[in-house]
């Protein structure tokens, strides 16, 4: 099979990955609850719980949250070889972009899953809180917290590393030495600014959370899909 067979097939497997990971991030993280709507952990322990993470996460069900911490991890392998495809249209830019470029996305996307699932813990143990007896919830709310420092660490670790991977991908489509055409550098910063802002478009609800809680990950699907279309038919990137 030919390199272009392969550059098309891992650029739809990222575009599967990102489809995979936003139907992950709108069922774990996707379900604000009601702006007004409080409770136990709000009133009486909202100095102690991550609200963050209580208020996308309390209106589901732990079946409903299962599924979307699952469908983060089940899928990143084709984030990893959606890598390939973009190795292969970075590569003619040279090494010192290509490497760091790479490396650093295919480890931000291997430490994912961790950071992602762990909301799903966090998550349960707050639902434990509100189904306890009172005597139970200082341990509860300890074990919580632990589960929050694991899940922000490796959260930090997997964003800091795609966030630093991308710009050295953008920096390397500015350029005009990748397979790219230098419209893609703007294409992917305004990709990436859009999605940061999704969670504060005035759209109703559910969509708003939905969006909100996948935008990352839609802005990869547009990554890839801008990047598989443009090289479908291009030269080997090897031969660029």
């Amino acid at each position: 099979m030919s390199s272009q067979y392969w550059i098309r097939l891992t650029g739809i497997a990222g575009m599967l990955g990102a489809v995979g990971w936003m139907l992950g991030d709108m069922a774990l993280v996707g379900n604000y609850m009601p702006a007004g709507e409080h409770g136990l952990l709000f009133d009486t322990y909202g100095a102690d719980i991550n609200t963050r993470i209580a208020a996308v996460t309390l209106q589901s069900s732990m079946s409903r949250l299962a599924v979307g911490a699952l469908l983060g991890p089940l899928t990143i392998p084709l984030y990893l070889v959606g890598c390939w495809h973009l190795l292969q249209g970075v590569k003619p830019a040279g090494k010192a972009f290509a490497i760091p470029a790479i490396a650093l996305l295919f480890v931000g996307h291997a430490y994912s899953p961790l950071g992602h699932a762990g909301f799903y813990y966090v998550a349960a143990v707050y639902k434990t809180i509100l189904a306890t007896d009172a005597s139970a919830h200082p341990a509860l709310l300890t074990l919580a917290a632990q589960f929050s420092k694991v899940l922000f660490t490796m959260y930090v670790a997997a964003v800091g590393c795609l966030v630093l991977g991308l710009l050295w991908l953008i920096a390397a489509m500015a350029s005009g030495r990748s397979a790219w055409p230098r419209w893609m550098a703007v294409a992917t910063l305004a990709a990436v600014v859009s999605a940061v802002f999704l969670d504060h478009l005035p759209l109703p609800q559910p969509a708003r959370a939905w969006l909100g809680g996948a935008g990352i990950n839609i802005a990869w699907f547009l990554i890839f899909f801008m990047s598989t279309t443009v090289l479908w038919n291009s030269r080997k990137p090897s031969d660029a």
